[in-house]
């Protein structure tokens, strides 16, 4: 009863205002009067979530393993045909006993891969519907997150002095669960920097003719598979040339990159790291220690988007848009050279064949496509990641950023497909990686990137794609005749995938192997000129496998580096007493500190 009680309650109104009704969450108990209720723990609901997730995207490696059988039925009905044709009517029995068989066969497995494309469409959609059902479980009303709002407004009027009336709307929009648990302290601080920044004190509210009292504003909506939060006050606004000032100050800008900016542009200067505008920086009021950049990454966390919208004199309002599951989510499949990457579906507003010719400059020299009657930054990934156009086909995919649109040009479009988001693994986070906003398995096991519009429209402002390639070509070292051959022992497969993308960019042919054992069995096949490992992984360890190439002959002389998130001496010792002649950390490992390693002691065995 004592949760009852407590969804009963009702939240005081900044000033002592009654708050606008907000929807009450389900009594424990009431909800299901008619049948019974079981209370499920929201971590294990979640897990059996995930695993359904993980179900579909098998599903779809076994629609792909039917498409080629049925590519070996037509094979066979293609050399049944052929062997009737050849036979005529030669009476030769045996032959035609076994052409018989053949068809016999042939119609066997046609029938099979029927009842098996009937059973598969059944249980597609028994599984798409259990998936429904799951997801529908994880979603909960807002207003539980609503109702830590008016407190917090509240205290931080209090505290400043001044009038400040909260509105609440959409408290009954539902949203997955650990998105509405993400979202309070994020909201909770948009709302305190409304009243500490924007609201005026009541006196100069009254001189400019505005309400003594201020209103600070949270409305949600549901749009689609998405959500929309907006939060907004009716203060002073944003002075835009006060941002490009502070920004400038603490080095979050220089003064040549803020001269080329537009306001859009100064704006978003918010969401960067380091960048507050508050004197106290102990001043709890205004955000609980955290900053706009804290809020922007857990938006971003989700797939979301957040921007920021403020007019002088009459006020600011944030839009947070975030898809309403954070599951399986649509996305578009594309390929840039030998990488594949992901878009999320519900950014893609359109596609379309490039052609060199579309090409224009605005009014700042930026490379710019012309799209629904405006101008949309061209971001050419071919030339940010390969160094190189050699492809001659291209396509554009323009995705939505803020209210405007990015052109991104790709070498190939390789279909739709439904991805399961996961976040960046901590050892790639740190880099803080533009346009990256996590990372997807697809049904062949491969790791991609999914990409985001914003962080690519960033990149291809400050660092042109022709200036890249520049430098990477500058950088690069003079090609060798031959490739030194590096084989990457690494259990994790996102680490596996970005330090063999690492060492491929760095010039050098990379094999991989999953573990020791998987190690030593290549070993047994090729012969490469160092050896790269992890310590923890199953079967056979770091430390076994360096002793094992160590005592024996043939791999003896091959040396090896140790790349691991252990750091402490004692694995340090134990790694170089198994023989290991380098070793690096993972959260300090950098691609010109893994090339230079790997380039020392392949030129001091003469590799």
């Amino acid at each position: 009863e004592e949760d009852a009680a407590a969804a009963e309650e009702e939240p005081e109104a900044a000033e002592g205002r009654p708050e606008a009704p907000r929807a009450q969450a389900p009594r424990p108990g009431r909800e299901g009067r008619s049948g019974r209720v079981l209370r499920v723990d929201a971590a294990r609901l979640e897990q059996l979530a995930n695993q359904i997730m993980e179900v579909s995207v098998v599903r779809h490696a076994a629609r792909a393993e039917f498409a080629r059988a049925a590519g070996v039925l037509q094979r066979l009905q293609a050399l049944d045909l052929a062997l009737a044709r050849a036979i005529g009517d030669r009476d030769w029995a045996a032959v035609r006993a076994a052409a018989e068989g053949l068809t016999d066969a042939l119609h066997a497995l046609r029938a099979a891969l029927d009842r098996y494309d009937e059973q598969s469409a059944r249980a597609e959609l028994m599984l798409e519907e259990v998936r429904d059902a799951l997801v529908a479980l994880q979603l909960r009303p807002l207003d539980t997150v609503f109702a830590v709002f008016p407190r917090a407004v509240r205290d931080a009027a209090a505290a400043e002095g001044k009038r400040v009336r909260l509105r609440i709307e959409g408290a009954d929009v539902r949203v997955d669960r650990t998105v509405a648990e993400a979202l309070v302290e994020p909201l909770v601080h948009l709302l305190q920097n409304a009243v500490v920044h924007g609201i005026e004190p009541p006196e100069e509210r009254a001189a400019k003719g505005k309400p003594e009292e201020g209103e600070v504003r949270v409305c949600a909506r549901q749009i689609g598979a998405e959500i929309e939060i907006e939060v907004a006050d009716d203060g002073r606004g944003i002075d835009v040339d006060e941002v490009r000032r502070v920004a400038i100050a603490r080095g979050v800008t220089t003064e040549a990159e803020a001269a080329e900016m537009d306001r859009t542009e100064l704006l978003e200067l918010i969401f960067r790291p380091g960048f507050t505008t508050r004197e106290r920086t102990a001043d709890l009021r205004a955000g609980r220690g955290i900053g706009m950049y804290a809020v922007q990454q857990t938006v971003r966390r989700f797939t979301g988007s957040i921007r920021v919208e403020t007019e002088p004199g009459k006020g600011t309002r944030f839009l947070l848009r975030l898809p309403v599951s954070v599951t399986l989510q649509p996305a578009l499949l594309c390929r840039i050279g030998q990488y594949r990457f992901a878009i999320l579906a519900h950014l893609v507003e359109a596609v379309a064949p490039f052609r060199p010719e579309q090409v224009e400059t605005d009014e700042r020299d930026r490379a710019v496509v012309r799209y629904r009657g405006a101008m949309a930054p061209l971001v050419d990934m071919r030339g940010l990641l390969k160094g190189d156009e050699a492809e001659e086909r291209a396509f554009l995919v323009f995705a939505e950023h803020l209210d405007e649109y990015v052109a991104i040009v790709v070498h190939e479009l390789l279909e739709e497909t439904e991805v399961l988001v996961r976040e960046l693994d901590p050892y790639l986070a740190r880099y803080q990686i533009p346009g990256v906003m996590g990372t997807t398995v697809l049904a062949d096991g491969s790791v991609v990137f999914l990409i985001e519009p914003a962080g690519f429209k960033e990149m291809a402002r400050t660092a042109p794609a022709e200036s890249l390639r520049r430098a990477a070509q500058a950088a690069r070292p003079a090609e060798a005749p031959r490739k030194a051959r590096v084989l990457l022992v690494e259990d994790s497969l996102i680490a596996r995938e970005v330090e063999r993308k690492l060492l491929e960019a760095a010039g050098f042919h990379v094999e991989t192997a999953i573990d020791g054992l998987d190690a030593v069995d290549t070993l047994s096949r090729t012969r490469p000129d160092l050896v790269i490992t992890d310590l923890e992984m199953p079967r056979l360890d770091g430390f076994g496998l360096i002793r094992r190439i160590k005592s024996t002959p043939a791999w003896r002389e091959l040396p090896v580096v140790v790349i691991s998130t252990r750091d402490s001496d004692e694995d340090r010792a134990r790694a170089e007493e198994a023989g290991a002649e380098r070793f690096l950390v993972k959260q300090k490992l950098t691609p010109e500190l893994l090339r230079e390693t790997v380039e020392s002691l392949l030129a001091a065995t003469g590799a």
